[in-house]
């Protein structure tokens, strides 16, 4: 499974948003657009743990889109 990350820039919300989705088994590609905030773009299928969606959802809030 591979989940598209579009953003602007590669800073810390990117960054926490990419270490979750890789730790629970996703290939990430990176996609630089003129974006407001970092778009992910897939479909998740599989098992996402409590604590990993948690930290996605987070990391959404920071500044993300999910």
């Amino acid at each position: 499974m591979t989940i598209y990350i579009i953003t602007s820039s590669e800073g810390r919300v990117y960054k926490e948003i990419k270490h979750e989705l890789e730790k629970a088994g996703y290939h990430t590609k990176t996609l630089l657009a003129e974006v407001p905030q970092p778009v992910l773009v897939g479909f998740v299928s599989g098992r996402l743990t409590t604590f990993t969606l948690k930290k996605l959802l987070e990391a959404s809030v920071k500044g993300g889109c999910l």
